[in-house]
């Protein structure tokens, strides 16, 4: 049993469900005043499990690369803690990666609606993206931020690669840069972040959304419709940063604990932007799927919390051991 709560620990289980909800909400979203396009059941339960599979490789792979480091400021971790050992994490995360990718496949080849196969190539591009992070892009500041935005870009697209499906998942890409540039800030990473990087920060996910909406014009697929489509995301975003406001000028927690909570919480709010879009397009039941994604995220992120509390605390050590002494 406890080789299953540190798989769950190791991948965060609980906040995985974000990315099949980006999936799944892309696949249900048809443009204002068309026909929904009509996915079978076999076409959401592979995408939704590549999506799963892949965010659960990226954060298996994170804590396998981090091990060194996890041992001094994150020692409640599986690996550092010892509920998993070095290699069996490394099993798990290649396993993970490679039934990401083979769902993916199997997406494509159900829909055979190309010779191109759209959703594999969507993966291998997430799955890549994943490892420059890990490996080298959070070394990178601003570089490794921007990566994180386009791996959920990508992440969203894996079930229906369309043109009107680029400017959803624009705006879900530019929310996990902006949160995450506001945990990094709080929590102090490094390298540190200077003007000219927090420059690129905002030039970078606005060009690629101002590219985006030229793409659909292009296309014909950009209308006053979507304007209306817009709304929900508009008031979510501001309800949240608003609350994240509030959240940087108090001094009831450490920056550290602000920033995590403010990443955490960015993270559920995926869940609302998702819904949110289906609910200003009219797509009531599509929403009510979202909230039972959402529920069953919270539920199991509390469930994991509560274990957690079982365990024995550990706590981070920063007294480095003197060559002298």
């Amino acid at each position: 049993m406890r080789y299953i709560i540190a798989a769950l620990q190791i991948t965060r289980a609980a906040l995985a469900m974000t990315a099949v909800a980006d999936v799944w909400v892309l696949m249900l979203l048809h443009l204002p005043g068309e026909k929904p396009l009509l996915h079978p059941l076999w076409q959401f339960l592979t995408a939704g499990l590549s999506a799963l599979f892949l965010y659960a490789f990226g954060m298996s792979l994170n804590d396998v690369l981090d091990a060194r480091r996890d041992r001094v400021f994150a020692p409640w971790r599986p690996l550092p803690a010892g509920r998993m050992t070095a290699p069996a994490a490394t099993i798990l995360s290649l396993c993970l990666l490679l039934m990401g990718l083979f769902c993916a496949g199997a997406l494509g080849a159900i829909q055979n609606q190309s010779v191109i196969p759209w959703p594999l190539l969507v993966a291998f591009g997430s799955a890549a993206l994943i490892v420059f992070y890990n490996g080298v892009g959070k070394f990178l500041g601003p570089v490794g931020l921007i990566t994180l935005g386009l791996i959920r870009a990508c992440n969203c697209l894996m079930g229906n690669v369309h043109a009107h499906n680029f400017l959803p998942s624009m705006v879900l890409m530019s929310h996990v840069i902006l949160f995450s540039v506001i945990g990094y800030r709080l929590e102090s990473k490094r390298p540190r972040l200077r003007q000219r990087d927090y420059v690129l920060l905002f030039a970078v996910p606005l060009t690629l959304l101002v590219g985006m909406i030229g793409v659909m014009a292009y296309w014909h697929e950009l209308n006053a419709r979507w304007l209306r489509l817009g709304l929900g995301p508009i008031v979510v975003a501001v309800s949240f940063y608003a609350f994240v406001a509030w959240k940087i000028f108090q001094h009831r927690q450490e920056p550290r604990q602000r920033g995590e909570q403010i990443i955490r919480l960015g993270m559920f709010c995926m869940f609302i932007y998702d819904g949110s879009i289906l609910l200003a397009n009219g797509q009531y039941e599509a929403a009510l799927l979202i909230l039972v994604l959402f529920t069953l995220s919270l539920g199991l992120f509390y469930l994991m919390k509560s274990i957690g509390r079982g365990l024995p605390a550990v706590k981070p050590h920063y007294r480095m051991r003197s060559k002298m002494g």
